[in-house]
């Protein structure tokens, strides 16, 4: 008889921090399910996404391609990604019924999936019955402005979109027969607005939660773009220093809320008997600040807290790993990954990695994973004081019933130039052309407040990180155009 193909779930939230949790040394047990599951999976220690904008990391993750051969920079409409062939399109051939459940914020349409349940972070679906309060519940959240909620939220915990989402998940899988499914279920949280009901607001007490690594004071010495995030963000809330206690504690929250949304599906999949033959990988698509260096959201340079993610595989196949796996791997890595596990080719220009090996305790090539990228910026000169760009210029503004706001996940500020990172071992390297080199050691400094660029006691560490640098920026020249040859990948997309 034929190999049952697996099902594949893919749990995705949406800017959620990989060290706020109790295994990573955080003072909050924010998420203890998904913490008690990692002896049944590999949790990836160095996990990264590879821009820290929500579509451009998403789009990574359907296309196994970065950015910059993507073309999706930013959060911009229309969308008009580069690739191959995706996920959707591979799993559509292998004859998978497929689900969106929640947030996509990427380029694929209702058309390409059999279940649409489309979420975003101010709008759901509507029920039969509640149709009313789920549109006020909707307005309330708009209401927010993307910011922070000091009360708890005055609509009971079924109107959550996490908990929605889940509710349509079960429904969803219910109704399963035969087909082998995939399923992309996509939290908007914890991103904002920052809002939790009962019993979660106050799950968390504010004068409990562990302080920023720094304030607005450790912004002296970084850059200009720093700066002119943080006086955006004061700009249009000037009580910004003042709430990052309440601001802190609503983010530990919604993590909780997330977390026994998780224990809720996960144990309906267990009673079905779907977890043996189901690969689940749970992810982030990038970080955020949460009130690190006096900074809200993303959207700003490459530190540690927004680029670094989740990452945790587990059911089916897949072999527990005891501890965390220390290979440096990637968003990008995870199409390759499944077609590895289903035995089908990876996509012409997919430029990730398939880390089915080291998911199926199989021997792997550690110099392959000795290192991971990251990059971002929209181009062109990194614009400084001098050039006087005033808050809510080109498109950095939205409006809420009249009332002027900022976006701040990128201003223009923030975003201009072309910035990459490489994490290799215990060292960091930023680069952009028009700023000062970066470097630091994330075992002595990890929240990079000592720039060792200049150190000459690591100048060997120096050559060798830009090398690394230099070999990235090379492997991922893109040959998805290429047409007169046929392109020869080695196995597993690993070249060293």
């Amino acid at each position: 008889m034929p190999k049952k193909k697996p099902n594949i779930m893919i749990i995705m939230t949406d800017q959620q921090r990989a060290d706020f949790l109790a295994g990573q040394g955080f003072g909050i047990d924010t998420m203890p399910f998904l913490e008690s599951l990692a002896s049944r999976g590999v949790w990836f220690e160095s996990a990264y996404t590879s821009m820290p904008i929500c579509m451009p990391a998403r789009i990574s993750m359907l296309t196994g391609r970065y950015p910059k051969a993507h073309g999706m920079i930013a959060n911009w409409k229309p969308i008009a990604a580069r690739y191959g062939q995706d996920l959707i399109q591979v799993l559509r051939e292998q004859g998978y019924e497929l689900a969106l459940l929640g947030k996509h914020d990427s380029y694929v349409t209702e058309e390409q999936f059999d279940v649409w349940c489309d979420y975003s972070h101010t709008s759901g679906l509507r029920r039969d019955g509640r149709q009313k309060e789920d549109a006020e519940f909707d307005q309330w959240i708009v209401q927010l402005a993307a910011w922070v909620s000091n009360e708890p939220t005055p609509f009971p915990l079924e109107y959550q979109y996490s908990v929605r989402i889940v509710s349509d998940a079960i429904e969803w899988l219910n109704e399963k027969k035969n087909k082998p499914f995939f399923a992309w279920l996509s939290f908007p949280e914890p991103h904002s607005p920052y809002q939790v009901p009962e019993p979660y607001f106050d799950m968390f007490p504010p004068s409990e939660v562990p302080e920023p690594v720094a304030g607005p004071e450790a912004l002296e010495g970084k850059n200009y773009q720093w700066q002119f995030q943080y006086h955006a963000i004061k700009h249009y809330h000037p009580e910004c220093d003042g709430i990052w206690r309440r601001y802190r504690s609503n983010y530990c929250g919604m993590l909780r809320l997330i977390d026994d949304q998780l224990e809720r599906l996960i144990s309906v999949m267990e009673e079905r008997g779907f977890l043996q033959n189901t690969i689940i990988v749970y992810l982030a698509d990038h970080g955020e600040f949460c009130g690190d260096y006096g900074l809200y959201r993303k959207g700003l340079a490459l530190p540690q807290c927004t680029i670094r993610i989740p990452m945790f595989w587990f059911g089916g196949p897949i072999q527990p790993c005891w501890g965390y796996h220390p290979a440096h791997v990637s968003i990008t890595d995870v199409l390759p990954t499944l077609c590895e596990a289903l035995n089908v080719s990876i996509p012409k220009g997919v430029q990730g990695r398939s880390l089915w090996p080291l998911l199926t305790g199989k021997p792997y090539s550690q110099k392959e994973f000795s290192s991971v990228y990251v990059e971002h910026g929209i181009g062109g000169r990194v614009l400084t004081k001098e050039d006087n760009v005033g808050f809510g210029a080109e498109a950095d503004t939205v409006y809420i019933d009249g009332e002027a706001r900022t976006n701040f996940d990128g201003t223009r500020v923030a975003t201009s130039g072309f910035r990459r990172a490489i994490i290799k071992g215990k060292w960091k390297l930023i680069y952009d052309t028009d700023l000062p080199l970066e470097i630091y050691d994330l075992e002595k400094d990890p929240w990079e407040l000592n720039n060792l660029a200049q150190d000459e006691n690591i100048s060997r560490v120096k050559e060798e990180l830009i090398s690394e640098l230099l070999y990235w920026s090379v492997r991922l020249d893109d040959n998805l155009g290429v047409k007169r040859y046929s392109v020869e990948m080695p196995p597993h997309n690993w070249y060293r």
